[in-house]
């Protein structure tokens, strides 16, 4: 019997790995840049957290943080939220509407 994994799927995963090897260009693009430069490059990878946040009434608690702090506060649940829309889309994909 194959138990359905909805949590750990193939969309997901792949949705997951973009995600973090986009981030981790950016970090090392911000590596080499000027001040602003570094700004802008480190906050792409979590400008639309930082947006949601902000909407929430959140964004307060994340001053002073360092890009590492807020990347480890940001990321999980990034990641979460797309492996969830990885699962949505695969079983979207499954679903056969009857006739």
């Amino acid at each position: 019997m194959k138990k359905n994994r909805w949590w750990l799927n193939k969309p997901g995963l792949i949705l997951c790995v973009t995600y973090i090897v986009l981030t981790l260009l950016c970090c090392y693009l911000a590596y080499g840049a000027d001040n602003k430069g570094n700004f802008v490059l480190l906050q792409l990878p979590i400008s639309l957290q930082l947006v949601l946040l902000d909407l929430l009434g959140f964004l307060d608690q994340l001053y002073g943080l360092s890009w590492a702090s807020a990347y480890a506060w940001i990321m999980p649940p990034t990641l979460i939220f797309l492996m969830l829309i990885g699962g949505i889309f695969q079983n979207l994909s499954r679903y056969k509407p009857k006739v």
